[in-house]
């Protein structure tokens, strides 16, 4: 094996580093982070160091699995008929359309798979996202029991209260 030996000095910690921030090195563990050293070098302490320098990466103590608690994956309940529960989700980065659209919003049902594709834009609002739904899927299918995102509380929360006023304002829904 032709290794070479590098002697007592900061070179080491600059190989250990370089080893995982190339491009192609990304923050192995220390078992492979020896191993893509030993190819190429050796020095006695070699996987003592390494092990050492892991330990002491800030990016790695925070994005290693181990260190956060998880709980496992529940699934969502799978609805019984059509468009009983929908999934809504932007697709973005797009290149504008001649109507000057540069985003499609889709909303699935989860029974189905049945999809809209509805162009938008990417700036468009919460409000506009209503407003959208009122125009594109209302029209066909029955009120919701489960809408899922996953935007941010706020952008929920304004859909929704959109959502009721307008069906207020329709004369659609009463409340009792």
């Amino acid at each position: 094996m032709n290794q070479l030996c590098v002697p007592q000095s900061e070179d080491r910690l600059i190989l250990i580093k370089e080893s995982r921030a190339s491009s192609c090195g990304g923050h192995f563990g220390t078992t492979k982070t020896t191993l893509n050293l030993t190819r190429h070098f050796f020095w006695p302490s070699l996987s003592h160091q390494v092990e050492k320098f892991i330990r002491s990466c800030s990016l790695c103590s925070q994005s290693k699995p181990t260190n956060r608690k998880h709980d496992l994956y529940q699934p969502l309940p799978v609805p019984s008929k059509p468009w009983e529960s929908i999934s809504m989700d932007y697709l973005t980065v797009l290149p504008i359309t001649q109507r000057r659209h540069d985003a499609i919003w889709v909303v699935v049902c989860c029974f189905s798979k049945m999809a809209f594709f509805i162009p938008c834009n990417k700036t468009t609002s919460s409000i506009q996202t209503t407003d959208l739904f009122f125009q594109h899927v209302w029209p066909h299918f029955i009120l919701r029991q489960s809408i899922i995102s996953n935007h941010d509380s706020h952008f929920m929360s304004t859909f929704k209260h959109t959502f009721w006023t307008l069906l207020l304002e329709y004369n659609i829904y009463e409340l009792t």
